[in-house]
């Protein structure tokens, strides 16, 4: 408690601090938080932030024009196809993989059982070999165009076919690849909801598209969000990779960090860098959140226990919202 002092008018009014308390106040402040665990992972931040900050170096050194020359020609294009392929894939891969994922969990058929393990198979194969095979195989001289045209006597130009070689190709091939990532976790996410609230929604008049709409999405919507996360870090990465078959470069440079004495080199690009560094910070500051803050205290009792953090007053709805928009 802070001393009172009498005023003029005889009202109690707490007392002012001196600048020099203040002073010593928050130095002692921070002495007490610089404890060794704070020291570790302040260091381990600077580490992991080390690629992007010798990025951002790069961007505030003298360039003699180069950025205005890149926004003249190229900019825009790349700015164009990382959006639209990451639009394209990010709603790909969720309607593939969250509709798969709803069938094999709610719905019977023959070879229910086979599906269940089959759909995971497209992660077991290189993204840059099924490009390599799927581009061999649909390109003007691959096996499939040239069988047509000996079919049905057709020449070059003569038919439509679509160009894999292309940001539409592009886009198709890695949803393809990518989507059992969103599937494993709305796959599991099903598995966990409830039946009795499934059973409420039918008694309700809830049809199956509306019950899978209205009641199973609605619970699903953590994992579906933490899937498409997963799949725009890895198209990041493939994004680089492709920088000389699909896709125009887009911070592509290597950054060589070591080379073996028979001429193998470690490399990164520069976008590879970029989202390494920025899903630890990411990483970083959700684990400073959660421990820190009042919203992970909150998180925290809500994951523990519903209706026991609702009886303490806690909205439950709201920091479970509050989760799914972070």
């Amino acid at each position: 408690m802070l001393p009172l002092v009498q005023g003029d008018n005889d009202v109690s009014t707490p007392a002012r601090r001196s600048p020099s308390a203040l002073l010593s106040g928050f130095a002692s402040r921070i002495t007490l938080s610089l404890s060794p665990w704070s020291i570790a992972l302040f260091l381990v931040a600077l580490i992991v932030a080390l690629p992007i900050l010798v990025v951002l170096g790069h961007i505030v050194m003298p360039t003699e024009g180069v950025w205005q020359h890149l926004a003249s020609t190229v900019l825009p294009r790349y700015l164009s196809n990382t959006f639209w392929l990451v639009l394209w894939v990010g709603l790909g891969t969720l309607v593939i993989g969250t509709g798969t994922a709803w069938l094999v969990v709610m719905c019977r058929f023959p070879g229910k059982r086979l599906f269940e393990w089959a759909l995971l198979l497209p992660l077991a194969v290189p993204t840059y070999v099924i490009a390599y095979a799927y581009t061999d195989f649909l390109q003007v001289a691959g096996p499939l165009q040239s069988l047509l045209r000996e079919w049905f006597h057709w020449q070059v130009g003569d038919y439509y076919f679509p160009n894999v070689r292309s940001l539409g190709g592009a886009a198709t091939l890695i949803t393809f690849v990518l989507y059992p990532y969103v599937y494993l976790l709305a796959r599991a996410s099903f598995l966990e909801q409830s039946v009795c609230v499934l059973d409420v929604g039918r008694t309700l008049g809830r049809g199956p598209w509306r019950l899978f709409a209205s009641v199973a999405l609605p619970l699903a919507r953590p994992a579906l969000v933490g899937g498409v996360s997963l799949v725009l870090m890895e198209l990041g990465r493939i994004a680089a990779d492709t920088r000389d078959f699909w896709l125009p470069p887009m911070l592509a440079e290597a950054v060589t960090f070591t080379v073996s004495a028979d001429g193998f080199g470690v490399t990164r690009t520069v976008v590879q860098l970029i989202d390494c560094t920025v899903a630890g910070a990411v990483i970083l500051l959700a684990g400073l959140l959660v421990a820190r803050s009042r919203f992970g205290r909150n998180w925290r009792a809500v994951s523990d226990d519903r209706l026991a953090a609702a009886m303490c007053g806690i909205d439950t709805r709201r920091v479970f919202f509050t989760a799914v928009l972070s």
